[in-house]
């Protein structure tokens, strides 16, 4: 017997959208534990680690991190991204577009489920 309300060919995009929504949460849980460690290494050594560059790779090891909680969930083996002058922070994932934009751009799904943009707290 049919149940109507297991109607899958009706949205087609419909398991997209749910993972890509899954992948998201990943994303910020995941941003939310580095937060976490930075915020301990700040309280070990009086400042956040230092960029070398515009965006650095989340450095799992400096921060007693597991490596898989550092991955970008969207980008296959890569970290998620990171910037530090010291006194303040940003963490940021690329996102569901898969772009970089330096965390200047800030994904908003109302704008759409793939929207552009990067996931980060602010």
């Amino acid at each position: 017997k049919n149940n109507p309300f297991i109607n899958l060919s009706v949205q087609p995009d419909f398991f997209f959208n749910i993972f890509t929504r899954y992948t998201i949460t990943r994303a910020k849980r995941r941003i939310v534990c580095v937060m976490s460690a930075l915020e301990r290494k700040k309280l070990a050594e009086g400042h956040y680690p230092v960029s070398s560059k515009p965006y650095d790779k989340v450095n799992y090891a400096l921060l007693g991190l597991d490596k898989s909680i550092c991955q970008d969930p969207f980008m296959t083996d890569t970290p998620l991204l990171y910037f530090s002058d010291g006194t303040t922070y940003n963490v940021w994932s690329v996102g569901p577009d898969l772009h970089n934009a330096d965390a200047k751009i800030i994904y908003d799904p109302t704008n759409g489920i793939s929207s552009s943009g990067d996931i980060a707290y602010r």
